[in-house]
């Protein structure tokens, strides 16, 4: 039928209220879902693994729960995730080495637990990675270090420790570095003194400790 072929379904600020159907994977042609600022529950569904042309996900300010289904990895097309705002809980997947295409990815504002995502270190078209206000815990990875276009990293009030990884000297277009209210311990690296664009530093309520850089 016609709908098989919908490239773009976009429903937001609707007062759209339930599930996102399981069906939606038969929607392949899929390349953009906005359903943001709703009054969706549930799960997301495994089967948007299913909609393999996705390039937008947006589904921020709903009341989604549950755990990010591991079938998102395979997105391989999708450059934006938007999942701020809900009530998204369990650990992240850790299978984002396919997503080479991914820019943004933006999980703020919800209960994941866990550890931050080695492997979206191999998403090097990141420019905007966004983790603040859960509950994850854990060190930064190494790997993000490779991110040579992040220009914005929030993952503040969390529950990370350890220390600023020296490999991140590679975050060489990073204007915005936002780790406050985490256990973070250790110097505060003298990278972030030669970093050419950075604008905005945020470290407070960690255990740092040293001079500035």
């Amino acid at each position: 039928t016609s709908v098989l072929h919908v490239n773009m379904l976009s429903l937001p600020a609707m007062n759209l209220r339930g599930t996102i159907p399981y069906s939606i994977g038969v929607l392949s042609q899929l390349q953009q879902l906005y359903l943001q600022t709703n009054s969706l529950h549930g799960e997301i569904p495994s089967s948007i693994g299913n909609c393999s042309g996705l390039t937008i996900i947006s589904l921020y300010e709903n009341s989604l729960n549950g755990s990010l289904p591991d079938t998102i990895c395979t997105l391989r097309n999708l450059t934006r995730a938007e999942l701020y705002k809900n009530d998204l809980s369990g650990s992240l997947p850790d299978h984002f080495s396919a997503m080479t295409k991914l820019q943004g990815f933006n999980i703020g504002k919800n209960k994941f637990t866990g550890p931050l995502p080695a492997t979206l270190g191999s998403c090097l078209e990141l420019t905007q990675l966004i983790s603040a206000d859960n509950d994850l815990h854990g060190t930064l990875p190494d790997s993000y270090g490779a991110l040579t276009k992040l220009q914005y990293l929030a993952i503040f009030s969390n529950s990370l420790y350890g220390t600023i990884p020296a490999s991140y000297d590679g975050m060489v277009a990073l204007t915005y570095f936002h780790v406050y209210n985490n256990q973070l311990s250790g110097t505060i690296p003298d990278m972030f003194g030669g970093m050419p664009f950075l604008e905005y530093f945020y470290a407070g309520l960690n255990h740092l400790s040293g001079s500035l850089p």
